[in-house]
């Protein structure tokens, strides 16, 4: 019996780190995320949005680190920007944004929100 206690408690300690590092957004980034979709889905009670906005970027970190969600969300923001720097980020970005929206499509239909709610 004791030897299947340490073999159990040896296979938890090597599955934690890899818990972990699948969902290593911020509290900063989830709260800033969550905070913006909660204004741009003012038809929905607060308690509503902000369950369904919570529930919308856990999905969100399944996908992406930190970095990758940074990078994406960003190119996603500004795909309309006019001009010089509209059309760098749209050259440099477009596969990422792509990706970005089918990601928020499934997250919104998992979480049960209306697609293209959310922060843009």
């Amino acid at each position: 019996m004791n030897k299947l206690s340490t073999s159990l408690f040896a296979a938890a300690m090597i599955a934690i780190p890899s818990l972990a590092a699948a969902n290593d957004f911020s509290t900063m980034t989830r709260v800033q995320y969550v905070q913006e979709c909660v204004q741009s889905n003012p038809h929905m009670n607060l308690y509503e949005s902000t369950n369904k906005c919570s529930c919308v970027i856990d999905e969100i970190a399944k996908e992406y680190n930190q970095v990758e969600f940074d990078d994406a969300a960003a190119s996603y923001k500004y795909r309309n920007m006019v001009a010089d720097r509209g059309r760098t980020v749209r050259q440099n970005s477009r596969e990422a944004v792509s990706k970005f929206e089918k990601v928020l499509l499934t997250s919104y239909e998992t979480c049960k929100m209306r697609p293209n709610n959310g922060p843009q």
